[in-house]
């Protein structure tokens, strides 16, 4: 479990559908668990502040990691212990889709940006309520239809490769587990009725 607040960011130095190396600051054992742009990714092996894991083709399939390239920045988080604060919401790594961004307009040092979600994600979006974008916690500030839009503080921009979001950028998106929890709740119940 981790809760979309990035504290680190790594570099990747090569990226394959089978996998993915990073040059990062940080100190992880090989087996754990490191949220790489929101993606929960095993450790298998380390140098130094190089850092490697395997991609399985459904990760390559359901993830951005398609449409990066070496030397982009990535956003990277540790996983909460039962000592940690939740300064985020609960994220659990496991991407929902991939969205796009359509739009970025500044606001003074701080930037509000409209992404197009997949219907499967759209679906679960909550005004005012939190998402997970590249691993990053945010709250929706505007839906409209399966768009909706994020607005971005200087913090964030300076801390996460937020800052890199443009017209066509793909983005990890993952919805907020509670919601689905619910929803998924409320669709067993129905199923149910006569």
């Amino acid at each position: 479990m981790f809760t979309g607040i990035i504290k680190f960011q790594g570099v990747i130095k090569s990226i394959l559908p089978s996998s993915l190396k990073l040059e990062a600051p940080l100190e992880v054992e090989v087996g754990e668990s490191v949220a790489v742009d929101g993606v929960c990714l095993t450790l298998v092996r380390s140098r130094g502040n190089l850092l490697e894991f395997d991609l399985l083709p459904q990760t390559w399939n359901t993830t951005a990691f398609k449409y990066r390239r070496a030397g982009e920045r990535v956003n990277l988080e540790l996983p909460a212990t039962a000592e940690t604060f939740l300064s985020g919401h609960i994220v659990q790594g496991h991407v929902d889709g991939v969205g796009t961004v359509e739009a970025v307009k500044k606001m003074g040092e701080a930037r509000r940006v409209r992404i197009q979600a997949p219907k499967e994600v759209a679906h679960y979006l909550v005004d005012k309520g939190s998402v997970a974008v590249n691993g990053v916690s945010l709250t929706v500030s505007q839906i409209r239809g399966n768009s909706f839009e994020v607005e971005l503080i200087p913090e964030t921009l300076r801390r996460t490769n937020l800052s890199e979001a443009r017209p066509g950028y793909r983005v990890n998106l993952e919805a907020d587990i509670i919601g689905k929890y619910i929803s998924s709740f409320l669709k067993k119940i129905q199923s149910r009725l006569p």
